[in-house]
């Protein structure tokens, strides 16, 4: 039997260091059936840089998110295309494709 039950998910806070750096934590919330109290574990996710307010992820949360790496230069794309195949399919079918390229013949691309 489990004695204690995660009661929601997960949240984040920020908690300003002495030394000026704002961490970034990851607060868990659980509730102990037995003791009948609410308890919270918090863990440092990553830092918050002071000039653009991005996060800066720690070692240990990259490695949990499975982030294989941390170079800038490494970007990727994605482009949705699926409202189009439909679209596209539905006026083939319907004919509505050549209604409309006779209503407005110079917008066929």
């Amino acid at each position: 039997m489990k004695a204690m039950e995660d009661t929601r998910k997960p949240y984040r806070v920020e908690h300003k260091h002495p030394n000026g750096t704002t961490y970034v934590y990851e607060v868990f919330s659980f509730w102990n059936k037995e003791k009948k109290q609410s308890y919270n574990k918090q863990r440092c996710i990553s830092k918050l840089d002071p000039a653009t307010g991005e996060l800066i992820p720690n070692r240990s949360h990259t490695e949990r998110a499975g982030i294989v790496t941390s170079d800038t230069s490494v970007t990727a794309s994605s482009l949705i295309v699926g409202p189009t195949l439909v679209l596209d399919a539905v006026t083939k079918e319907s004919g509505l494709g050549k209604v409309l390229d006779r209503c407005f013949p110079n917008t066929s691309g």
